[in-house]
C-alpha cells in the first residue's frame, strides 16, 4: 500500500485541549501536513468544515455540551454534511469507561 501524501491533506482537529491540540500539530507537521486547522467545538466544528474542506477530522469524544460523536452524525449526514465521506479519528483523553458508551 502506497505512503499517502500527507503535504496535500487538509487536517481539521476538535478537541479543546490546548496541549493536545499542540501535540497533534506537531507529529502532523512532522510528516509534512502544512494544511491543519483546529477548533475546541462542535458548533465550532460544523462553521468550520463547510469553509475548510478537510481529507480528515480528528475528533475528541467527550467534548463538552455536544459531543464528538455527535458531530460524527452531522459529519455523516448527506444532507447537512458539505462532504460526508471525510475520514473521521475518534479519541478519547480519558480512561473512563462510561464515556465509550
Amino acid at each position: 500500500m502506497p505512503d499517502p501524501d500527507w503535504k496535500s491533506k487538509k487536517i481539521l482537529i476538535v478537541d479543546n485541549d490546548a496541549e493536545f491540540v499542540s501535540l497533534a500539530k506537531s507529529a502532523l507537521q512532522s510528516v509534512g501536513v502544512s494544511e491543519i486547522q483546529n477548533v475546541g467545538s462542535v458548533p465550532e466544528a460544523v462553521k468550520r468544515i463547510a469553509e475548510f474542506p478537510a481529507d480528515l477530522v480528528i475528533v475528541e469524544i467527550s467534548l463538552p455540551r455536544i459531543s464528538g460523536a455527535q458531530l460524527a452524525k452531522v459529519l455523516r449526514d448527506k444532507w447537512r454534511s458539505p462532504n460526508p465521506d471525510v475520514l473521521i479519528v475518534m479519541m478519547v483523553a480519558s480512561a473512563k469507561a462510561d464515556i465509550l458508551k
